[in-house]
């Protein structure tokens, strides 16, 4: 527990001066020589501490809800004080009013411990349930109810003479007392578990001792059937140490930090590591740390004075900014690791794209390659002999019918590569080219083409690579080739070959599966009059602005 400050010594006096003269009042009742009853001046002193205590809770108390609860409880306390100086001097004679005040004098009683409760469930940031509350209220409501109707059922007192001050207690004077008990334990144990200080709370026994005297007193008149008496003098009476049973823990709670509060604060300020002035308006020196401003005030970048106007007055500080700085040349140092490293990261990126677009190019080249080896290969072994032999000048035509096979393909190869589509255009002029290269070897090509539209590349790349197969097998005994290209959204795609060779150069086996993924159809047949039929056909469907195979 921390040393107790120079306020908490003096409020701990003053309590127990008021509390030894309110018990010295008691025992010797020297009031009624000035005019005063029995219990003016007791009630006086205490009515008068417990507003005393009002005041240092508005002050220490920083939770609202909190301070709320444990200032509505001093006033129910005080009323207790009152009520019963109206019932004994004011009262007398007024039957209706001496009962009422009765019934409040009671009701202040179960309202001290309940208020405690309400006070013990806001301290923290814990959350509470409604429905405890509600149920809380709703038993609190009961008792009162119970209280103030006392005159019809008579469960309070029984047999009340108020002309004689004669009662006897009832079931609900008990279940009154029970429920006080019962709320003030539970407001101790709530406000014990919700704290999280360690080290207050290894202090609990301090508040629970305060606790446990003032039950011990409260045993102790209940048993006695009325205020213990020595010699027969009166020690105490039952209000001032009901209220002296609620003060007492509480105050404790607070001196040992269990109740959170601002009793502290200025002793945290004066001992902390800033240097720092409060003062009031008119420049007087309210608060100072331990840490005094030297003198002269440094000068550097790692120092800065700062002010700030608060409530009453201003606040100056010295701001060391030795760690920032070092935190920020730190900083500086890893940014700039950090941005040579990202450099490096960045360059290596840049070649693994780069790498990776040269690996992707290749392979891309190794796949026209593949798609035209035949043909390249044919090529070559054609224009092996010499230019000036006759086999040469033979063999040149059927290489220009092969040249552009080659160049074609791999134009819409590119083509598809780049876009994903090829137009039939496109595709036409490719078969043109092909078709003109027959004239070489006197042989007859003829194209029509219908409609216009985009194809997806790989339809395009097999219905010329078909056209190509074809022709290699037909040529040279073919006469001719007529070709029919049809290419329109709601009639789909065609192309048709019809040759006059003696034998079918493809069956409809060819390239099955490259067809099945396109959907592609091909029909080969033969007509005595007309030769050989190859017919390629497949659905178009327009997806997001481009051809697709449906």
């Amino acid at each position: 527990m921390l040393k107790k400050t120079a306020e908490q010594k003096k409020i701990i006096a003053a309590f127990l001066v008021a509390i030894l003269a309110g018990m010295l009042s008691t025992i010797f009742p020297i009031a009624r020589y000035f005019g005063f009853g029995i219990r003016s001046l007791s009630s006086l002193i205490y009515a008068g501490t417990v507003l005393g205590w009002v005041f240092l809770i508005r002050k220490r108390i920083v939770e609202v809800r909190v301070r709320r609860y444990l200032l509505l409880a001093a006033v129910f306390m005080i009323a207790i004080f009152v009520l019963r100086e109206c019932r004994w001097y004011f009262f007398e004679g007024l039957e209706m009013l001496d009962e009422f005040a009765r019934y409040g004098y009671h009701f202040c009683f179960i309202m001290v411990p309940f208020c405690a409760l309400l006070a013990a469930l806001c301290v923290g940031k814990e959350s509470v349930r409604a429905m405890p509350v509600i149920l809380l209220w709703l038993a609190e409501a009961t008792l009162a109810a119970l209280i103030f109707t006392n005159p019809v059922h008579g469960l309070l007192f029984r047999n009340l003479d108020i002309q004689t001050g004669t009662y006897e207690y009832g079931p609900v004077y008990y279940l009154c007392v029970a429920w006080e008990f019962l709320l003030g334990l539970t407001a101790f144990g709530v406000i014990l578990n919700r704290c999280r200080v360690s080290a207050s709370r290894r202090k609990w026994y301090v508040p629970f001792f305060g606790m446990v005297f003032g039950t011990v007193l409260l045993a102790v008149y209940f048993i006695e059937g009325g205020a213990p008496s020595i010699g027969g003098m009166k020690i105490y009476n039952l209000q001032e140490v009901f209220c002296l049973t609620f003060i007492l823990p509480f105050e404790m709670l607070i001196q040992t930090g269990i109740l959170p509060s601002n009793s502290r604060y200025e002793l945290f300020f004066r001992e902390g590591s800033i240097a720092a002035t409060i003062k009031d308006q008119e420049g007087r020196t309210v608060y100072a740390s331990r840490d005094k401003f030297p003198k002269p005030l440094p000068s550097n970048e790692n120092t800065r004075m700062r002010e700030h106007e608060i409530r009453g007055g201003r606040i100056t500080w010295m701001e060391d900014l030795t760690a920032i700085r070092r935190a920020e040349e730190e900083l500086r140092k890893v940014t700039e690791l950090l941005e040579d490293e990202n450099g490096l990261i960045a360059q290596e990126n840049e070649i693994r794209a780069e790498r990776m677009g040269y690996e992707t190019q290749n392979r891309f080249y190794d796949k026209i390659a593949g798609m035209v080896r035949k043909q390249t290969t044919a090529i070559q072994n054609s224009l092996k002999d010499k230019p000036q032999e006759p086999l040469f000048s033979e063999r040149l035509p059927y290489v220009a019918v092969l040249g552009a096979y080659v160049k074609r393909m791999g134009n819409l190869m590119l083509l598809s590569d780049q876009r994903g589509t090829i137009s039939s255009e496109e595709l036409a002029a490719a078969i043109r080219e092909t078709l003109d290269s027959m004239k070489l070897m006197d042989k007859i090509g003829s194209l029509r083409v219908t409609g216009e539209e985009e194809l997806p590349a790989q339809l395009a790349i097999l219905a010329y690579e078909m056209l190509e197969t074809v022709l290699e097998q037909a040529l040279p005994d073919t006469v001719g080739v007529a070709v029919r290209l049809l290419a329109e959204r709601a009639s789909g795609f065609l192309l048709e070959l019809r040759t006059d060779e003696t034998s079918g150069s493809l069956t409809e086996q060819w390239k099955a599966k490259e067809r099945s993924e396109i959907g592609a159809f091909l029909k080969v047949s033969y007509e005595e009059d007309e030769g050989w039929c190859y017919t390629l056909t497949c659905p178009l469907d327009r997806r997001d602005g481009e051809g697709a195979v449906s």
